[in-house]
C-alpha cells in the first residue's frame, strides 16, 4: 500500500484536460515527480482522505466516460473525458484539484 497524494496531471498542449493521477511519498530529486505518478487506472484500490484525514471515499476505481452536461464547479478552466463510476464529475474533478492536495492511499 502506498500513502501519498492526489494530483491533476496536465501539461502543456492538452487545452486544459487533467489525467487523474497518485504521487507516492517518497525523497525525489527535483524534477523526478513526473516519472513517480502513477495514473490512475480500472482497478487500482483508492482511498481518499479529507483534511481532517476522515475517508471521504473509498472503492476500485472504474472510470466511466463523463456525461456532455457534467460540469464542475471549480473556477479553473480544466476538463477530462472520465469520472469515478457512482461519483459526481463536479465532485471527483474537486478532489483531485485543491491547492492543497488530499491525502490519500493506492492499492
Amino acid at each position: 500500500m502506498n500513502n501519498g497524494r492526489l494530483e491533476a496531471y496536465y501539461e502543456q498542449g492538452m487545452e486544459g484536460r487533467i489525467i487523474y493521477a497518485f504521487l507516492a511519498d517518497n525523497d525525489l530529486p527535483p524534477g523526478a515527480q513526473r516519472e513517480a505518478l502513477i495514473f490512475l487506472e480500472d482497478g487500482h484500490e483508492l482511498t481518499i482522505l479529507g483534511e481532517d484525514n476522515a475517508i471521504l471515499w473509498s472503492g476500485t476505481i472504474k472510470l466511466v466516460k463523463r456525461r456532455w452536461w457534467d460540469k464542475h464547479k471549480l473556477t479553473a478552466p480544466i476538463w477530462t473525458y472520465r469520472k469515478q463510476k457512482g461519483v459526481a464529475y463536479w465532485q471527483w474533478m474537486d478532489w483531485f484539484w485543491r491547492k492543497r492536495p488530499l491525502r490519500a492511499t493506492l492499492k
